[in-house]
């Protein structure tokens, strides 16, 4: 049962104090059971700790961490709009342009996601700013070949376009097209 899960994980917060994902786990599974508001005190936690963790291990992990956090979040009304801070942490996250090499899961990735949440909850402009950013973010593992990222970036250049194009800002979309289509 969700009651014996939450236990579970206070105990293993508890055993384990410094694991940065344990208020994550823990706002998925209070919201699962439907206690927002013990959920919602959650999130802006669990993003933070998660954020200022500059371990190898949570860097890697971050980005699908928050994005898990989100698709929980937008389930429920009385979470959604958190479900967008989750989704903007994830977009800002230094490893957030890795997203795109999982084409097969095209309406399930964050910058699709955040998309639908930010035309639900009137946060657009919001979107906006963050997709901009994320269109212009470093690559930040070397040990990937040029290839790959070149591959990767195209990718992800036409889906921050066709974001914005959703979004409304058709004219930021289409410097974004070009780029891609020049890669």
């Amino acid at each position: 049962s969700l009651g014996r899960l939450i236990e579970k994980v206070e105990v293993a917060r508890k055993k384990a104090p410094g694991w940065k994902a344990a208020e994550a786990m823990q706002a998925l599974v209070l919201c699962r059971a439907g206690r927002y508001d013990l959920a919602r005190a959650l999130v802006p936690r669990a993003i933070d700790a998660l954020r200022n963790d500059q371990t190898d291990y949570n860097a890697s992990i971050k980005m699908m961490v928050y994005a898990t956090l989100g698709l929980e979040l937008e389930k429920h009304p009385a979470t959604r709009d958190l479900a967008f801070t989750a989704y903007e942490a994830c977009l800002t996250d230094p490893y957030a342009l890795l997203q795109f090499r999982l084409t097969s899961a095209t309406e399930r990735l964050p910058v699709r996601r955040l998309v639908a949440v930010a035309l639900q909850t009137g946060r657009r402009e919001e979107a906006r700013r963050t997709l901009l950013g994320l269109a212009h973010a470093k690559w930040p593992d070397p040990s990937y070949s040029e290839e790959l990222v070149r591959i990767i970036r195209m990718i992800g250049l036409d889906a921050i376009g066709t974001s914005l194009v959703e979004l409304g800002f058709a004219a930021d979309a289409v410097p974004l097209f070009r780029d891609a289509q020049g890669l």
